[in-house]
């Protein structure tokens, strides 16, 4: 019964207009909730001061994205892991979403050295406007 009414609820919201529908839990970001509604599930992440990562119920370490400090005002993207068992599920694209609103928050600019970090921000030009320009220009 429970779960049918819960199928009864996602259905529902799922043909509500965009911006009508329910977002589950706290507030989901726009670019978050467009990913989720293409079919990927959404993962919870541990966020520590320029890291973000995933362990499994073992502890191991299964998604992790890492931004150190570059100067007071930038951080380098500078590594994305990904477990084999998760790859080709869009965990990377959702570590890089939670990287970039983690580096807003903290009101800095980004440079990516990271291979997938440079690959994900051409695919997505979108938030291009996170990237440091000073420092992308002198490269």
């Amino acid at each position: 019964m429970i779960h049918t009414a819960l199928l009864f609820k996602q259905a529902k919201n799922r043909f509500l207009p965009r911006r009508k529908r329910r977002r589950n839990q706290n507030f989901i970001s726009a670019d978050k909730w467009e990913f989720i509604e293409k079919g990927g599930c959404f993962m919870e992440f541990t966020k520590e001061a320029n890291r973000i990562f995933a362990k499994d119920a073992d502890g191991k370490l299964i998604a992790e994205v890492t931004f150190p400090d570059r100067s007071a005002t930038t951080v380098d993207i500078d590594h994305t892991f990904v477990d084999d068992s998760l790859r080709g599920q869009g965990v990377a694209g959702q570590l890089m979403l939670a990287a970039v609103d983690a580096i807003r928050a903290q009101g800095k600019k980004a440079i990516a050295t990271c291979p997938y970090a440079v690959g994900w921000f051409q695919k997505n030009p979108k938030f291009s406007d996170l990237l440091d320009s000073e420092i992308s220009r002198n490269k």
